[in-house]
């Protein structure tokens, strides 16, 4: 069964909701410049409360590798969204930096969709990062525009052997077309597509969006 993830979540009760509607990955940005933006010491709160009825992960764009090991140890997040132009040299480094904090987080490694030629990208971080998230392409911001991409990308991604996380522009509208067309992906993502205002979720869509994606 295909994996849901939301995203984007700044507040314990969109946190229960998500996880009581069966949300597999509840997601925290740790970026100070997106206007999900939520710290340390609020994700962590959230995750205690959550802990063991789902996964969290933590979204960090080009952020110092120790301060990514000092978070995800300090949340128990299940795994690391690195959501910048982290090198594959990097995401090497950050597993033993993540090991060494007393941290199990896997890794995610999320690139711009803009062309075909992500592929290409994507199968030299193989065995590096433990999932690949495919977004779409933007120069305002690193994530959560709201916008898709072409999902024949995302299909090709996935012959690739790359767990493939379906993020962009996913609505519950769109959530099922999306992930056929993208081949079927290993999870799909949604952040803006569910929200009311910046930084609370609208609970009708949460709903839906799911039960969408359960639908594959």
């Amino acid at each position: 069964m295909i994996k849901v993830k939301i995203c984007g979540i700044t507040n314990l009760e969109d946190a229960k909701l998500a996880v009581s509607m069966g949300y597999d990955y509840i997601g925290f940005v740790f970026h100070e410049s997106s206007p999900r933006n939520v710290s340390v010491a609020n994700a962590k709160k959230i995750s205690d409360a959550i802990r063991g009825i789902a996964a969290t992960v933590g979204v960090f764009v080009d952020a110092p590798s120790a301060d990514v090991a000092k978070a995800a140890k300090k949340c128990g997040l299940s795994a690391v969204q690195l959501h910048g132009n982290e090198s594959l040299e990097y995401c090497a480094a950050l597993r033993d930096t993540l090991a060494k904090a007393g941290s199990q987080a896997a890794i995610i490694k999320a690139f711009a969709a803009g062309d075909i030629s992500v592929v290409e990208k994507i199968k030299e971080y193989l065995g590096v990062a433990d999932f690949i998230l495919l977004d779409a392409a933007s120069v305002s911001a690193a994530g959560g525009t709201g916008e898709t991409f072409d999902w024949a990308i995302a299909a090709e991604a996935s012959r690739t052997g790359a767990k493939i996380f379906l993020a962009g522009g996913l609505n519950p509208d769109n959530v099922a077309e999306a992930a056929r067309k993208s081949g079927g992906p290993y999870a799909v993502d949604v952040s803006s597509g569910l929200e009311r205002l910046p930084r609370r979720k609208d609970y009708d869509k949460m709903m839906a969006f799911i039960r969408n994606a359960r639908k594959l």
